[in-house]
């Protein structure tokens, strides 16, 4: 273990830094990995772009006529594009690495001062020569030279106190002073100078000297693994004696072989698709074996100084400052520095790995055969000298590099010209950073670093073409992620998606694992409306990826695009990370659009986040719970109150809408809707108040809101306000419509089919061909036609679900008019309806139960009512039906709770509010609450003869003679050839209630 720990007989400070500086060179080994596995993420930092789409989704159905119209909704939704910065420059990590150089100095000067006086003075030399070439007169510290004469003086006094007349301190002690005087000087010259950044020119100034260290270090560790091949195989296998040299043979040819590929596939001249150990690895392995393997050269450096401490500390100090080198270059994407020493370590290995083996095979093989300890002299030759293999491996270095036309030479001035045009980036002299990139890019063509720099630069004066170039040029060399992103988005806001796609396609075939290149692609293809290709990229970024953003864009694909059969696989299977709300926003969508209530809300989440994301996780969960969940509307206002920019107060203001029409409370939400200020210029919410005001048979007023929409530049609205006025039999204004619907290119050539069916029908002359044709002559026809014509189309009709519509509808039609007779005719149609369409049963079963209570069969009504499946607003429309038939049957305290749901629900349906009408006022004798229901129905209303004569009638009763008059005048307007026929029915009920107010004042006299 002594030779293992050989430090422990040094002095306890020396061995106290050693060992410190030991740990931080296997650190700087090891940090090679990690800052290798970032690639350019430090200086082209991936960042994300969120783009808010809003998606439709259907949260209710109405039918009208043959055609079923979906409600739909606008939820929230983000897709998640990966995007880079423009070149991000840290300041600090220069800073880092002039810490390290700083400690590397201290030590090196440490070690200079303890050798002979020759090395001392070389070194000394070369260390002061170095001070010279860094320009220490830019600083402006101090009048010009004199700055260089200080650190001379002080740095040089010291080592020379040290080196002739205070040689008793030790390696460790030497090495603290000359650190702590560095230390000093640097406080002094940052404190002093005027210049912005002072370090960051000196440590680019220098940079040559941390170079030639890095090479010097190469050739120290060139031979250390052929060297360990020979030390293992004598000292542990001496038995084996003259096997040895063919063991030794085999396994350097195997690591000379893989050296050889290696050298091929770097220079190009043979691409093997086979495995082989990085140099880099090599290195890495050759460095470590050096700190022990070092001290078996001793011999051999004896006359410049001793292993003990002093060669240690040379050893390991080369060795931070070439791993520390390397890592900076990683770090700052500095490829140039990178090819150029694994070159250097290449050509140097080859070289030296080859003459050592030859020098081995040519001096010790005898000795190996006699199982002598060969590897106790394997550096004192008996043939030739040692010193010889290394003149033959530096001309074998001289002659790779010849080769390769000194690439190595000018890819080193090109690294060094990508770090001086870093350090004028970060002062922000664009001018001379982009002389400088031009420089090394001039060096060594192929070059990213330079290349990024440069599109970079050509970015701020909106040169497209150039970025373009220099972007193209940094993908020959090594394909990287960041550059493939950049280039995409350039041809995108350059209009050309397909090159971008097909940019995209090439870098997925580079680089199959970048789940970033995969999502962006998949994106790129969902807006190309390419489903396959979307959902094959997104499942590959998903694969790969370390983050859940293509997942979270996988959800909100399906989400916006509705692939049933995946999208419900995908809900069983999804994993979004709770803390995710982009992921959770979307999944909630995903829920929304098919129809499945989302059970996972966090109440909490949203609120970390007052923006589009955390607005859209709640609002979209609002929609999600159908006004079943009253607690989303506190979340909501809680948002608002957050919110100082109340961005979405619209949008709450529809979620209030939106839960008190489907909670049941039908007029409250349409209020709250109609009285929104945005309907001025949104055409959504017009469409919607249009829907929802059809829904409950306002046609006059639902028409008005759709023409909005439709002058708003929505084009669907056409087709609902064509509907609209053909339900309220104006036909002449509809057929103009429908004649647009058909021509218009936002509809869907299924629905001008059924518009050229309409169309047809509503005419003078109608065409009847089919059954659709039946149904809709009928439909928007009634009224007028003779029931003899309209038996025999009904009787015609053979498809069932058109027939039990219509018969639905002849059945409410033939009730309103009391002709009980026909509507028996239709109603065997009604009693088990099956359509395919929930609403539709629903409307079957609404009309066969009201045909039961005409036929006073209320108990059979309270019977079967509840057997059956009601969907949308028939779940509260049965409310009345079951309040009548309590009525019916004398159970009037629980019928007035049914008349107050009903009326709630259903404040649209005549039917409903006469009925409720008649029965405060009749059987609750409450005249007060009927006159209240009949001024909610009548305002804002379209005109409705039935409403306007309760209303009269309930203004007698109330005293309120003018709002009478008022109702009255209203009714000769609106029907002036039924005003004289009702007139005498007021007149009659007035003089009435004129004499009953009479009596009552002579009973109270």
């Amino acid at each position: 273990m002594s030779s293992l720990f050989f430090w422990r007989e040094w002095h306890k400070t020396t061995q106290i830094v050693y060992v410190a500086l030991l740990l931080f060179f296997f650190f700087n080994i090891i940090l090679v990995v990690y800052t290798y596995n970032m690639g350019l993420d430090n200086v082209i930092p991936f960042i994300t772009q969120d783009i808010t789409q809003i998606l439709k989704y259907s949260f209710g159905e109405i039918t009208l006529g043959m055609f079923n119209i979906p409600i739909e909704g606008e939820m929230f939704s983000q897709k998640i594009f990966y995007d880079v910065e423009a070149l991000q420059l840290n300041k600090q990590y220069y800073y880092y690495f002039g810490i390290v150089l700083i400690i590397v100095l201290a030590g090196l000067l440490a070690v200079v001062s303890e050798m002979k006086f020759i090395p001392y003075a070389i070194g000394m030399g070369i260390f002061i020569f170095w001070l010279s070439g860094i320009n220490l007169n830019l600083l402006r510290v101090l009048p010009e030279n004199i700055l260089f004469f200080v650190v001379t003086f002080v740095i040089g006094g010291i080592s020379y106190l040290f080196q002739s007349y205070i040689t008793k301190p030790n390696l460790g002690v030497r090495f603290i002073t000359f650190l702590v005087a560095l230390i000093g000087l640097s406080f002094f010259i940052g404190n002093s100078t005027s210049v912005k950044f002072p370090f960051l020119f000196l440590i680019v100034n220098g940079m040559w000297l941390p170079i030639i260290l890095t090479a010097f270090f190469v050739i120290l560790t060139a031979l250390e693994i052929v060297r360990s091949f020979f030390y293992l195989l004598v000292k542990y296998n001496a038995q084996a004696s003259g096997q040895n040299i063919t063991h030794f043979s085999i396994l350097t040819a195997i690591y000379w072989f893989n050296l050889l590929f290696l050298y091929f596939d770097f220079t190009g001249y043979l691409k093997l698709d086979i495995f082989l150990v990085d140099i880099l690895v090599f290195f890495a392995v050759s460095s470590v074996l050096g700190v022990w393997g070092f001290r078996l050269k001793a011999p051999i450096y004896t006359m410049f100084f001793d292993f003990k401490t002093t060669g240690a500390f040379l050893y390991i100090l080369l060795g931070i400052i070439s791993f520390w080198m390397l890592n900076f270059s990683f770090y700052l994407g500095n490829e140039s520095f990178i090819l150029s020493l694994k070159e250097f370590i290449l050509y140097a290995y080859l070289g030296f790995g080859l003459t050592f083996y030859g020098y081995l095979i040519f001096n010790f093989p005898p000795l190996m055969r006699d199982s002598q300890p060969a590897h106790k002299v394997m550096y004192e030759g008996i043939s030739f000298d040692f010193v010889w293999s290394r003149y033959f491996a530096l001309a074998m270095m001289i002659g790779l590099s010849m080769a390769s036309g000194h690439k190595l030479y000018y890819r080193s001035l090109a690294s060094v010209s990508n770090l001086k045009a870093d350090v004028y980036f970060i002062h922000g002299d664009f001018e001379m950073a982009n002389y400088y990139y031009e420089h090394s890019f001039y060096n060594d063509y192929i070059n990213p670093r330079a290349s990024y720099g440069l599109a970079t630069l050509s970015s701020t004066k909106k040169n497209f073409s150039d970025q373009v170039n220099y972007l193209k040029n940094s993908l020959l060399r090594t394909p990287n992620e960041q550059t493939y992103l950049r280039l995409a988005k350039l041809l995108i806001e350059d209009e050309r998606p397909k090159d971008a796609i097909l940019l995209l396609r090439s870098g997925s075939n580079n680089l199959p694992k970048s789940a970033k290149i995969a999502n962006n692609l998949a994106l790129l293809y969902a807006n190309e409306n390419k489903p396959d290709s979307t959902f094959h990229f997104l499942k590959q970024a998903k694969k790969y990826a370390t983050d859940d953003i293509p997942e979270a864009n996988l959800v909100a694909y399906f989400a916006s695009s509705k692939v049933v059969k995946e999208g419900k696989e995908l809900l069983k299977e999804i994993k979004i990370d709770k803390n995710n709300l982009v992921g959770q926003m979307n999944l909630i969508a995903l829920y929304n659009n098919y129809a499945q209530k989302f059970e996972q809300f966090d109440n909490q989440l949203w609120k970390k986040s007052i923006s589009k994301k955390g607005f859209g996780y709640v609002y979209n969960y609002a929609l999600n719970r159908n006004a079943q969940d009253s607690s989303v509307l506190k979340f909501l206002r809680e948002y608002d109150n957050k919110d100082a920019s109340k961005q979405f107060g619209t949008r709450i203001q529809f979620a209030n809408a939106f839960t008190n029409y489907y909670k049941g409370d039908i007029d409250k939400g349409i209020q709250a809707v109609i009285s929104m200020p945005i309907l001025n210029s949104e055409p959504y919410f017009n469409t919607i108040a249009g829907l929802w005001l059809a829904e409950q048979g306002d046609f006059f007023a639902a028409e008005t809101y759709f023409a909005k929409a439709v002058e708003l530049e929505n084009p669907q609205a056409l087709l609902y306000q064509a509907i609209a006025l053909s339900e309220m039999g104006q036909n002449e204004k509809a057929l103009a419509l429908w004649s647009k619907v058909i021509e218009s290119e936002s509809i869907s050539p299924e629905t001008k089919q059924q518009a050229v069916k309409v169309l047809r029908v509503l005419g003078d002359s109608a065409k009847i061909v089919d059954d659709i044709d039946r149904y809709n002559f009928l439909h928007y026809q009634k009224e007028k036609l003779p029931l003899a014509i309209k038996k025999n189309i009904f009787d015609e009709i053979k498809n069932e679900y058109y027939k039990i519509k219509l018969a639905t509808e002849l059945v409410n039609q033939s009730l309103e008019s009391q002709d009980y007779e026909t509507a028996s005719y239709y109603f065997d149609f009604l009693k088990n309806p099956k359509t395919k369409h929930k609403s539709t049963n629903s409307a079957a079963q609404y009309a066969y139960l009201r045909y039961l209570l005409a036929r006073n069969a209320s108990p059979r009504v309270l019977d079967e009512i509840e057997k059956m499946e009601w969907v949308g607003n028939y779940k509260y429309k049965k409310d009345f039906l079951k309040a009548v038939a309590l009525q019916n049957v004398g159970k009037t305290q629980e019928a007035e709770q049914y008349f107050k749901n009903a009326a709630a629900s259903a404040p649209y349906n005549i039917d409903v509010i006469l009925n409720t009408v008649e029965f405060y006022k009749n059987i609750k004798k409450d005249n007060l609450k009927a006159y209240q229901i009949l001024v909610e129905s009548i305002r804002g209303r379209q005109f409705s003869l039935p409403l306007y004569k309760s209303y009269a009638l309930q203004c007698i009763v109330m005293n309120l003679d003018n709002y009478a008059e008022d109702a009255m005048n209203e009714i000769k307007k609106n029907t002036p050839n039924q005003y004289a026929d009702f007139e005498k029915i007021f007149r009659e009920a007035k003089q009435k209630n004129e004499k009953i107010i009479e009596n009552k004042e002579k009973n109270e006299k």
